[in-house]
């Protein structure tokens, strides 16, 4: 353990007081900075600092500020947070962690805010003194590596969840909820992606829009439940008997778009068709009880290179228009 002699000390006069070191033999093998230090190796370099006695809610660096010290935290708890000190915490630190080496190290401000969250006292290490520390215990610089080394993989970890959680949301904003069936919303992502200057890649291409027919019968006389049952249903028919490739989207409503990339438009055709006649026969349950057999309409066009995906769309839903004109259970093109 440490046993320097402890210089004069004065009381704190308020929450963000500053004293010379008062119980410097606390610093020792209790703090992973100076753990397997020689007493004698800094005796002469330590007691040039002094302690910071903190409050919660006082702030210790300001993202941006100038900052020249590596503040050690003796005892108390601190938090981080980058964007704004009312966002969450990103972290805390508690006891025998530091803060601000990294300004030190680099001569940068601070890229983050650090606030006390309860009583604080510091050990304060100006800049000048932590290269005099450096220089006269090579342990000192071993334990800094593997103090920033450890906090650099709990940031890598912090940022692989911070990654997920995006992700997540993400996926949650362009699918939708009751199909699991991209979205609106997913859909102009990738109409965007459609219209780069590469779309050449995907062509021949064709877009389907399919209208489940007389769906208001289903809610009207078997609930709302049963219409969910029937989209839901659907829904995974469709995507389980597509390409992996193709997208499968709810449009709205009952509405339902099939986007068929290198797929020109008889080849389409014979594939929606397909699914109509499979859907035909297939039996939709819900709460028990099977509801009568499902049919769609569907409408068709091919997007040539002079043509705006608006406009394929909109091709695709003046065929579907005309398949319910005609009778329903259709396919048009």
């Amino acid at each position: 353990m440490i046993d320097i002699q402890s210089p004069i000390t004065t009381e704190p006069e308020n929450s963000q007081s500053t004293t010379a070191l008062m119980q410097p033999a606390s610093l020792c093998t209790q703090q992973l900075l100076f753990k397997d230090v020689t007493p004698e190796s800094i005796q002469d370099v330590l007691p040039r600092c002094v302690e910071r006695h903190l409050a919660p809610g006082d702030i210790l660096l300001h993202r941006g500020d100038v900052n020249e010290h590596l503040y050690l935290i003796l005892t108390g708890k601190v938090s981080i947070h980058l964007e704004n000190l009312d966002d969450p915490s990103l972290t805390t630190l508690g006891a025998g962690e530091c803060v601000g080496e990294l300004s030190v190290f680099d001569g940068m401000p601070p890229c983050a805010y650090v606030k006390v969250v309860e009583p604080t006292i510091l050990l304060v290490i100006p800049c000048d003194i932590l290269w005099e520390l450096v220089n006269a215990s090579p342990v000192i610089a071993r334990n800094l590596l593997y103090k920033l080394s450890r906090r650099m993989r709990s940031s890598n970890a912090t940022l692989s969840d911070t990654l997920q959680v995006k992700d997540h949301f993400e996926q949650a904003a362009n699918h939708d909820a009751l199909t699991g069936l991209t979205n609106r919303r997913g859909l102009e992502v990738i109409f965007s992606s459609l219209n780069s200057p590469g779309r050449q890649a995907y062509l021949p291409l064709s877009i389907a829009l399919i209208d489940i027919d007389h769906f208001k019968h289903f809610n009207d006389n078997y609930g709302h439940q049963a219409g969910d049952a029937v989209l839901a249903t659907l829904g995974q028919h469709f995507k389980q008997h597509v390409r992996t490739h193709d997208v499968v989207a709810r449009y709205g409503g009952e509405e339902f778009l099939i986007v068929l990339p290198s797929t020109a438009l008889q080849p389409a055709i014979r594939v929606v068709d397909r699914l109509r006649q499979m859907i035909a026969h297939q039996r939709v349950q819900s709460e028990g009880q099977e509801l009568p057999s499902v049919t769609f309409s569907a409408g068709l066009s091919e997007w040539s290179e002079e043509e705006t995906l608006e406009q394929v769309i909109e091709a695709a839903d003046t065929a579907l228009y005309r398949a319910k004109k005609e009778g329903r259970n259709r396919v048009c093109w």
